[in-house]
């Protein structure tokens, strides 16, 4: 596999790293929108695409957070899709889930070590905010990057039409969860 080749864009992957140190399960859900975005836009200059965000219809708010858009202006219907939702989990605590409804890479990006650095930033984000889950459901190539970044099939979803539901479980922080319910 080869690696991943930074380009001038990288410097603002660690402007949004720093960022991200900042944020915490108290941040307003506005700005953890923009700084996921942020760091869409960081990788995306890193890339040679940009990203291209489509609005959401719904204001950020503590039960949903919705970040979508597309690294290939001209890849229609392939979208990148995260929505952050507050759930009740088999303990009856809340938390924060993060679902990836899309992670759709470039081809020419794949491979290279461009999706694992996008889900580290991702993950480390997620912590720092409370999220105490994240979800996807991969099909044909994303299949096999989901286990390296800790992902495991999740037992409540039976696969069907050749997707296959992943889930990644975080230690629960009751600080942060407990924000939420109240």
């Amino acid at each position: 596999m080869a690696l991943y080749k930074r380009r001038s864009g990288d410097g603002d992957l660690a402007a949004v790293r720093s960022r991200i140190s900042q944020l915490d399960a108290e941040s307003a859900p506005a700005v953890i929108r923009e700084v996921h975005l942020e760091l869409l836009r960081a990788l995306g200059r890193s890339i040679g695409f940009g990203f291209h965000e489509q609005i959401p219809l719904e204001p950020p708010t503590d039960d949903l957070i919705i970040v979508q858009g597309r690294f290939n202006r001209r890849a229609h219907g392939r979208e990148f899709g995260l929505h952050l939702v507050t759930e009740e989990f088999e303990d009856g605590h809340l938390g924060r889930v993060a679902w990836l409804i899309e992670l759709y890479l470039p081809e020419r990006c794949r491979r290279q070590g461009v999706g694992t650095a996008l889900m580290e930033a991702l993950l480390q984000l997620w912590e720092r905010i409370g999220v105490a889950e994240a979800r996807a459901t991969t099909v044909g190539d994303g299949q096999w990057a989901f286990p390296s970044w800790g992902f495991a099939d999740d037992p409540r979803r039976l696969p069907e039409d050749g997707l296959v539901s992943v889930r990644l479980r975080r230690p629960r922080e009751p600080q942060a969860l407990d924000r939420i319910q109240s």
